[in-house]
């Protein structure tokens, strides 16, 4: 049988950290790279989809390490998030032979209607 979890005002806070961490993350990216000593061109992705600097902050070395810091940070937090999320789905299943694979799989097979 399944319990219903559902999110406390804590939850949700921290929900809230991680949308914003990962709006936060690509945005200092972008300043970080626009304020580079080097002078890249902005990739997004692959190298074909190209991106204007962030206007102003051409070479600034204080805000390039400022927005590589925060770039690390969030990256650093999200991927913390993902193996979390991912050892709690292993920890269910061998705790409580709860099966979330099943139930976040994008096919319904007869497995995840317990």
């Amino acid at each position: 049988m399944y319990r219903f979890y559902f999110l406390t005002l804590r939850d949700d806070y921290y929900a809230e950290i991680a949308n914003c961490a990962g709006i936060l993350m690509p945005l200092s990216g972008w300043l970080m790279v626009s304020a580079s000593p080097f002078g890249l061109p902005t990739f997004v992705f692959v190298d074909w989809i190209k991106w204007p600097h962030i206007p102003g902050v051409t070479r600034n070395k204080t805000v390039e390490t400022l927005a590589d810091s925060v770039h690390w940070i969030t990256a650093t937090g999200l991927v913390s998030l993902i193996i979390g999320h991912v050892s709690a789905v292993v920890w269910h299943k061998k705790k409580h032979d709860i099966n979330f694979v099943s139930r976040m799989w994008w096919n319904k097979s007869e497995g995840s209607q317990k």
